[in-house]
């Protein structure tokens, strides 16, 4: 192949040449149609004059007929004979370059196809040269490929055992933190049972007082009744502490009803976060599945790199064998032929390695989103903590300040002179605005950390799907990997069974050689020289590869190959020309 590209080359620069001198033909001929066509509209419109001239000259000649003007006959009769002249050489003119345009539509026609011819020729030659150039290309490229494999394969495995240690310590710090974070959880919801068990003491309370604030109630009316002996100043001064321990306990009240109000919600949101507790429980426990499948992925992937190897060393082997073969004698189409199938072997083989590399990117960066998405888990539980908390200290801040209004609203006059107040409604309300701010950036944080964790699970279900994608094509490769070994291996015993027969063959002409070596006549000697040349060149020559074909058997027995790298001898040794020769020397003295 390589022999044979700059032939091709230079007939394409030949047919090159040959298609622009066509087009340069073609150009000038079109220049001399369209000169010619002007010709033509020339002539044409003189042939249109000479027709006027003669009308007008027959018109006067019918006027000379007539006797109309007798003096000037001589001038019309010379005026018809000049004119009836440019009429004859308008027509031989014009039959002329009619002859001349089929002339030059023949020669056109003939010019186009070949041009046609030409550019055929070109793009054949073109088309093949390319071929040239992409073999000798991926000749080159799988010699650099197989110098690269090596290196790359122990690099790869070094890189996937660091991968491998770096996720199973991350995996036990994962551990870790999430054993970390259920005891937390757990803490928090033991301080809550204690919040409870407080508010059950303070509603036995509030029971208790709501029993005497009864009682004050019914003393209250019977003094509005009058059933109660009226009371001096001093006893009503007595009294006013009763009113003040009323109002109190009414506040109490209040005060209980608020704190079980917020004591419903803190149970909804513990609530809450159980869910969400549980949840994230169950989103683990699918990480950690997923995490074990890729982790069983991988480990069929690299044994199946490994099984590639394998066989790409055996290969390699094969073919260092088959080249020995080849640099030793010249093969047939079959040899050939098998020493391409390997090379398809070969390039599928760097494929499929290729292809494997890539799937322990991704595998690699599933993983990593994999931690990513843990890490996210995290900080959404931690933000949510945060925003709880917040939450808590916001209502617990607005209750304080409703009663501390409320306390306000119950002391007497005296009382709110010496406790002076320094709050403002504006004040209030700015207060009440940044509860509220809190509470929507609170919501806000939440619904942003659920929408990551959804983008985290839709890019893990991607990656698990490129996974399997790429471990389908990576199976598809290995079969077609197998498939090509296996024509390699039968190709490689074809070439050795043809070469044992050769050799058989060759072994029963010399031994017939050796028998009628005393009986052979002197004069066949040219013969038998002619004979063995023929037979060398037939033998050593790979032109006509198919004789091999129709006359060697395919054997089952495979020989030894330790003679195969020695260069094939012809049939017949130096030691018995040297005797012919002498024999005829004699002969001849």
């Amino acid at each position: 192949m390589q022999e044979d590209a700059p032939e091709y080359k230079r007939r394409v620069e030949v047919t090159e040449v040959e298609k622009s001198k066509v087009l340069e033909e073609l150009y000038c001929t079109r220049r001399t149609i369209e000169r010619l066509k002007i010709d033509l509209d020339k002539s044409h419109t003189e042939a249109i004059q000479a027709q006027q001239d003669l009308e007008l000259a027959e018109i006067r000649f019918e006027e000379i007929q007539q006797g109309i003007a007798r003096k000037e006959r001589s001038i019309t009769k010379a005026k018809i004979e000049v004119a009836n002249e440019r009429r004859a050489t308008a027509l031989e003119d014009l039959q002329s370059v009619k002859m001349e345009l089929d002339q030059l539509q023949k020669e056109y026609t003939s010019l186009i196809s070949q041009r046609d011819n030409t550019e055929t020729k070109a793009r054949e030659a073109i088309v093949a040269s390319q071929e040239i150039e992409k073999a000798v290309q991926d000749l080159t490229i799988k010699v650099i490929t197989m110098k690269d494999l090596i290196t790359t394969s122990q690099a790869n495995h070094v890189i996937a055992e660091g991968k491998k240690i770096n996720a199973a310590l991350a995996y036990q710090q994962d551990m870790v933190n999430w054993q970390n974070e259920l005891k937390q959880i757990d803490d928090e919801v033991q301080k809550l049972n204690d919040d409870l068990s407080l508010n059950k003491d303070l509603e036995s309370k509030l029971q208790t007082a709501s029993m005497w604030l009864m009682n004050l109630r019914d003393e209250f009316k019977a003094h509005v009744d009058g059933t109660l002996p009226k009371v001096p100043s001093e006893a009503r001064e007595e009294e006013r502490p009763m009113i003040i321990v009323c109002a109190k306990l009414a506040r109490t009240r209040k005060e209980l009803e608020n704190m079980r109000i917020d004591i419903d919600k803190a149970k909804d949101e513990v609530k809450s976060l159980w869910n969400a507790a549980a949840t994230l429980r169950a989103n683990v426990e699918m990480e950690k599945t997923n995490i074990a499948s890729l982790r069983q992925k991988e480990n069929l992937a690299f044994e199946s790199a490994l099984a590639l190897q394998e066989e790409l060393s055996k290969i390699a082997f094969e073919l260092s064998m088959v080249e020995e073969r080849t640099k030793a004698a010249k093969m047939p189409l079959e040899l050939q032929q098998a020493t391409k199938k390997l090379e398809h072997a070969k390039l599928n083989a760097v494929f499929a390695r290729n292809e494997m590399e890539k799937a322990r990117e991704e595998a690699n960066q599933a993983q990593t989103e994999v931690n990513v998405v843990q890490l996210r888990i995290e900080a959404t539980l931690r933000e949510i903590l945060a925003v709880n908390a917040s939450r808590e200290i916001a209502a617990a801040s607005a209750n304080a300040l409703q009663d501390y209004k409320k306390e306000i609203e119950l002391e007497p006059l005296a009382n709110r002179k010496n406790n002076n107040v320094t709050l403002s409604l504006e004040e209030y309300n700015v207060l009440c605005k940044k509860v509220q701010d809190a509470e929507d950036s609170a919501k806000k944080q939440v619904i942003r950390a659920i929408e990551k964790i959804k983008e985290a699970k839709d890019a893990e279900v991607r990656s698990l799907d490129r996974l399997d994608q790429l471990i389908k094509q990576i199976d598809d490769r290995r079969v077609a990997l197998r498939e090509a070994h296996e024509k390699a291996n039968v190709a490689y015993d074809g070439k050795l069974a043809m070469e044992n027969e050769l050799r058989k063959r060759r072994a029963h002409h010399e031994k017939q050689r050796n028998t009628g070596e005393v009986s052979l006549p002197i004069a066949q000697i040219s013969n038998v020289k002619n004979t063995s040349t023929s037979f060398d060149a037939a033998g050593s020559s790979s032109s006509n590869p198919y004789k091999y074909r129709m006359l060697l058997p395919r054997a089952d027995t495979i020989a030894t190959t330790i003679a195969e790298s020695r260069p094939r001898k012809s049939f017949f040794p130096r030691s018995l020309v040297a005797m012919f020769m002498f024999r005829r020397k004699t002969h001849l003295k």
